[in-house]
């Protein structure tokens, strides 16, 4: 079964300009993991914890803040390297084109990173 989001992101600003709150659970179907992952209503995200690469060159502008945010939930109770690998299968559902995809996918393996 192929990757998906279920619902749509709601978020509202904390008041400090830049961490956002989930206003409900948010939930990720990773085909990678096999798994739902449910960022929990209340979590605060940042938007910005992706591995540092010029990231909005990389995912190809705005219109990936449903990646960003389970990015930034799996970094705060995961390891690094699941939290980037569902992060590339989550750009994708996004629509990020696949030679962007590719080019992250080298990064995180010259980062260490397992492919």
């Amino acid at each position: 079964m192929s990757a998906y989001f279920m619902g749509d992101l709601v978020l509202s600003p904390c008041g400090d300009g830049y961490r956002y709150r989930l206003a409900s659970t948010f939930r990720f179907y990773s085909s990678d993991l096999g798994a739902i992952v449910a960022v929990p209503k209340g979590f605060e995200v940042d938007l910005v914890s992706a591995p540092s690469l010029p990231l909005e060159w990389l995912i190809g502008g705005t219109g990936h803040e449903r990646a960003l945010a389970l990015h930034d939930y799996l970094r705060r109770t995961t390891s690094r390297s699941v939290a980037d690998r569902v992060f590339i299968e989550a750009l994708g559902v996004c629509g990020t084109a696949p030679w962007r995809l590719a080019v992250y996918r080298a990064f995180a393996r010259a980062a260490g990173l397992p492919r």
